[in-house]
This record gives C-alpha cells, structure tokens and sequence, in this order.
C-alpha cells in the first residue's frame, strides 16, 4: 500500500543521506561535489514497490537517517534535490524521492548530530509559558530502526529497536535506549538521557531569559563504557556530560 503524496513537484530541499563505506546506496555510486540523476524509465517513487519505481531518497531530519542507514559503518552527507520530488504522506518520517541530487559535502556523525539538532530547535518553541504547561506525554519505540519522539512536559521516549533513535524535547523529559549502534536524543530543558554500551546520547543545556529558554549547548557522546557509562543517565552541565545524581 502507498504511502507516499500523489504529487509531484520541482522544488529545492536541503537534505540529508546515508550510504554504505565505498558510498553507495544500492546500485547508485554516488561522489560528493556531483549531481546524480534516477534513470529516466523510472517513475518516481518515495517507497518503491517494484521494478518500474526509483528515486534517490534522502531525508530532512538528520536523525531518520538512521532507520535506514547503521551510524557506526555508514557515511553521511548533506544533499539537496536539483529535480522533481514526492514526500510521504503520514508523518513516520521526513524520507523524500527527487529526480536529481546533489551531494554537496560529506559530514561527520558529529557534525549530522548537530544539524539534527538544529533542524529540531527551528521548529520547537521554548517560551516560558510554553515549557510550564505541556502535559506529560510517553512514546516507545521497539521497532528495527525505529524512532521514538515525545514533547511532553516530564515525558519520556524510549527506544529497543536495532538502529533506532529516541528523542525528547519537553521540559525535564528523558530519552534512552537499550540497543548498541542507537541514540537517545535529549533535547529538552534540563532533560537526561542515556544509552547502552555502543550507543550514543545527546544532551543540551539550555539558558534562562526573561521571557523563555534559548538553547545554549548541545554535545554527542558514545557511550563507552569508560567516559561515558552505560545505562547511566546524564545532564549537560557547563558543556559537561554529568551523572545524574
């Protein structure tokens, strides 16, 4: 069954897209700097069903990256499509098809966190009223790369699928996972998360104005065992990953 909008449009997006080690995303090898085109007896398609459909595919949100693509073994890069596009039509995630892309320059697994977190902090509120009356909210996540979100006041995502991500941006919220090669994302005022051995969390601190809460700092860290240990939550605390005590 479809899940994809009927139609098409030309339009400019900036983007994001996972490949494998030689920078590949099936049969298509891709180079940065260049501008690659589906082949033209395709008919375009954000979720192929059979041979007739293709596209090149990429995401806006950097984090839905990561259910198709395993951060620990792929490379990234940021895109932008040059040609028509189709989105999906439900909200699972921010996938897109276009005729024409362009791999503008490879990114770090650091530098795709921060734009992740950039990408949700232009779309999120934080004014004083905002973060004092949200409702408690809880979202869980079991699915291979699966992701969870919550933007609940004290909520909470989790997240247990191979590959997947849990993220929270409510106030005092908290995010975690129990898989390697995952993350939990905690973005939220004076929020936590936490994560398995191999995992990675990120945490932000934020700063109090007169009339709301402005984002002050936001840092990845592997879970490792050794600096960062396992299924342990942490704050960000003057640009530091602390222990929740």
């Amino acid at each position: 069954m479809s899940t994809e909008k009927n139609n098409t449009e030309i339009k400019e997006v900036i983007g994001y897209k996972g490949f494998d080690a030689n920078l590949k995303c099936g049969d298509m090898q891709y180079v940065i700097g260049e501008t690659h085109e589906m082949p033209k007896d395709k008919i375009l398609s954000v979720c192929p069903e059979n041979g007739n459909e293709g596209g090149l595919h990429f995401c806006e949100n950097p984090l839905d990256v990561f259910r198709y693509y395993e951060p620990a073994i792929s490379r990234f890069a940021e895109v932008k499509s040059v040609g028509d596009v189709k989105r999906k039509s439900d909200d699972s995630d921010t996938k897109i098809a276009t005729t024409k892309l362009h791999v503008s320059v490879e990114l770090s697994l650091h530098s795709l966190i921060e734009r992740a977190v950039k990408f949700i902090f232009e779309r999120t509120t934080a004014t004083k009223e905002a973060t004092n009356t949200e409702k408690q909210k809880q979202a869980i996540n079991s699915g291979s790369s699966g992701a969870a979100s919550n933007s609940g006041y004290r909520g909470a995502a989790s997240n247990s699928g191979y590959s997947g991500a849990a993220m929270s941006i409510g106030r005092w919220s908290k995010a975690e996972t129990s898989v390697a090669n995952s993350f939990a994302c905690a973005l939220g005022i004076e929020s936590k998360a936490k994560g398995a051995l191999n995992s990675w969390i990120v945490i932000s601190e934020w700063k109090e104005t007169e009339t709301s809460w402005v984002i002050s700092d936001a840092k990845c860290f592997k879970v490792d065992g050794i600096e960062i240990l396992a299924d342990t939550f942490y704050i960000l605390k003057n640009g530091k990953p602390c222990i929740l005590g």
